[in-house]
């Protein structure tokens, strides 16, 4: 009852002030599961299949050009998959702070829900290296021991990896992520934690910044955690928000505002993103891309409109979240590898009616696969861990 007392007290002074301290120890809710997330993962794997499905070669001042002018900042996709990990995982872990098998738990989930479909990824990439060392799938001067050590964003350009596992850079950040950031939640408090979330949002643009100035390029600053973390951070202030009674009041009573500030931030994407050079996109751009993604992910959870619901609540795009990882790990060496078996070269691109097809065959391809993964392994091994590894 004690307890109880001083919670409510707590939360009726801190109704007092606006300050961040307050809202970070605002009252505390563990919100249950929430269907349309799985919408938003699967928002972000379409994104990043358009951009690279969606290659079509056209000259710049062809129509076409400007039809498909949107696909090229579909890359954006994996800042969405940034934000909202952040989000899960920072709430996940904020719910089971003071669990006794806190570490425990976590990594053993963590292990069953990566490392199957992942580790099968590399042992095939070593024996596709042996077997076929002159294949454009697996070529790339990347060592191949960063791999199962999650070290291929560490290397300076990323981009040297093999296409069989090139998109595995954000696996690596997502992996340094959740070595580092359990023990940050278990030993800062939530008052604490905001602040230091609020140091890496300010602090990520401005080391891109340091970075660009001393010379380097986008494929040494893109991959790096530190140089991610603003995005890892506001998907954590989320949930912090999320959490918070008195905080998602506030979005309530501002929404219109936010709203107003969400749909500004998408009008003008399209030019800093694309009409802009790294020099601005990869300082202060890769930030307001994040800010986007958090008002999007935080106005669905708190004061979504009711189109937003049902869009993100659909049934093919929550299914498409499901079996996203697989999709992610995937889909490009499932694209280039029809490629190569049509003759039709090791860049894949969209610039008549056969490599249309081809690329369509491939969507198919690695959608079924991912289906099969998603049937047979992991789901399977998501539930084991869930009913083993109790929190």
């Amino acid at each position: 009852m004690a307890t109880t007392r001083n919670k409510l007290s707590e939360s009726v002074s801190l109704r007092a002030t606006s300050s961040a301290a307050a809202l970070a120890e605002a009252s505390y809710a563990s919100p249950k599961r929430i269907p349309e997330l799985d919408g938003v993962r699967g928002l972000a794997i379409a994104l990043v299949l358009i951009y690279h499905y969606a290659n079509v070669n056209v000259p710049g001042n062809a129509m076409l050009y400007y039809v498909f002018l949107p696909t090229h900042l579909m890359w954006s996709g994996v800042d969405l998959f940034f934000v909202l990990s952040g989000l899960l995982i920072g709430g996940l872990l904020l719910d089971h702070r003071e669990s006794r098998r806190y570490y425990s738990v976590f990594y053993a989930r963590r292990v069953h829900r990566i490392f199957p479909i992942y580790y099968l990824m590399i042992a095939m990439l070593v024996a596709g290296t042996w077997a076929f060392p002159q294949s454009p799938l697996f070529l790339g001067s990347m060592p191949l021991w960063t791999f199962p050590l999650y070290a291929q964003n560490l290397l300076g350009d990323f981009t040297r990896a093999p296409v069989w596992i090139g998109v595995s850079w954000s696996l690596a950040v997502e992996e340094q992520f959740y070595l580092l950031f359990p023990l940050i939640v278990r030993l800062f408090s939530r008052k604490n934690l905001l602040r230091l979330m609020g140091i890496c949002i300010v602090g990520a643009p401005l080391l891109r910044t340091i970075l660009i100035m001393h010379g380097w390029g986008f494929e040494q600053i893109y991959p790096l955690l530190p140089c991610r973390a603003d995005a890892l951070a506001l998907g954590v202030v989320a949930a912090i928000i999320q959490r918070s009674q008195n905080a998602r009041s506030w979005i309530r009573e501002n929404s219109k505002r936010l709203y107003l500030c969400l749909l500004a931030l998408f009008a003008v994407l399209p030019t800093i993103l694309k009409w802009t050079t790294y020099s601005f996109v990869g300082t202060i751009g890769y930030s307001i891309l994040g800010v986007t993604f958090f008002l999007l992910i935080l106005l669905l959870l708190v004061a979504p409109l009711p189109f937003m619901k049902s869009a993100f609540n659909t049934y093919w795009l929550r299914w498409l979240g499901a079996v996203s990882y697989c999709v992610y790990l995937i889909h490009q060496p499932v694209r280039v590898g029809l490629f190569l078996l049509f003759r039709l070269g090791n860049e894949p691109r969209i610039d008549g009616p056969t490599t249309l097809l081809v690329t369509i065959a491939a969507l198919v391809v690695t959608l079924v696969v991912a289906q099969a993964s998603w049937l047979v392994l992991e789901k399977r091994l998501i539930n084991r861990a869930h009913l083993r590894y109790p929190y």
